[in-house]
């Protein structure tokens, strides 16, 4: 699931309007095409942007100048500022210290006594100071697909449905990515909200759906209670990525009669799903969900 994103939005006014522009833009078009809320933030930093996106939550939309940045940090909670959790705020409550006016207004020797290391942190936060970059590269270690129910699952073949439909969706956003994984792990949260994970490794990565499914199927469904009681939320991942083996697994499965049936198939699923829609083509198994 996504719940929430920075958007560095320097240089782009001359392509798609003012940073507001762009953020109410984002706000209708989810709207619309999904039926969601969303509450935005706009600020000069990540930090700013953050809190803007909060105050006004769940169909929020906040925008913070740079000269607003003190007027509107003053008379929040402490708690706001990243690193002061219920341990500290409580300290620094006893010590008459409730809003971050409270913290900037302290001398900085005595942050320091207080926090050591951690006080310029703070006393940057605490000034509306935030100088990180919004970071765009980061590597996934794993990909996954989850999905929580309004009516808890109680039939074992709905159950395998779901999961074969979640397969479906991580394989093909496996491919998307030209990755390989090896690792397969199914996720089952049962009424009570108890949640246990059940994990397989194979010797060759794969994104093949079948193949990924063999091993939720055969594999990792035995070593699940599907009968101990209503089924809340399901999931299915793959990791422990091999991004170089991607072209091999596939030159070698070209061997393979049955193989090169499972990969023609995903390669028809997903060229037709990209054209129609992300479920204009499903197996049987997953239509019965």
């Amino acid at each position: 699931a996504l719940d929430e994103a920075f958007l560095d939005t320097a240089g782009c006014e001359k392509l798609f309007g003012t940073p507001e522009a762009i953020g109410r833009k984002i706000k209708e078009d989810i709207k619309s095409k999904l039926g969601l809320t969303v509450s935005i933030g706009i600020a000069p930093n990540k930090f700013i942007a953050k809190i803007a996106s909060d105050v006004q939550k769940p169909d929020g939309f906040v925008i913070v100048n740079k000269n607003e940045i003190q007027s509107f940090l003053d008379p929040l909670p402490i708690t706001r500022i990243w690193g002061i959790g219920k341990v500290s705020s409580t300290n620094l409550n006893k010590l008459g210290i409730y809003k971050i006016a409270d913290l900037r207004q302290l001398p900085r020797t005595q942050l320091e006594e207080w926090f050591g290391k951690h006080s310029i942190h703070l006393w940057q936060l605490a000034h509306g100071i935030d100088d990180r970059k919004v970071v765009t590269d980061g590597q996934a270690k794993s990909i996954s697909h989850e999905t929580t129910f309004d009516v808890n699952l109680e039939n074992v073949e709905t159950i395998q449905s779901q999961l074969m439909h979640l397969t479906e969706q991580v394989a093909a956003r496996l491919r998307h990515s030209q990755l390989t994984g090896r690792t397969i792990t199914v996720k089952v949260r049962y009424a009570d909200f108890k949640t246990i994970t059940r994990s397989h490794s194979i010797a060759t990565a794969t994104n093949n759906t079948n193949q990924i499914w063999k091993v939720v199927k055969n594999t990792l469904l035995p070593k699940i209670d599907l009968k101990r009681q209503g089924i809340r939320l399901l999931g299915v991942g793959v990791s422990q990525f091999n991004e170089d083996e991607a072209s091999v697994t596939e030159q070698i499965d070209m061997f393979q009669q049955q193989n090169r049936k499972d990969s023609n198939i995903d390669r028809l699923t997903d060229d037709i799903n990209k054209k129609f829609g992300s479920e204009a083509l499903m197996r049987g198994t997953t239509v019965k969900k």
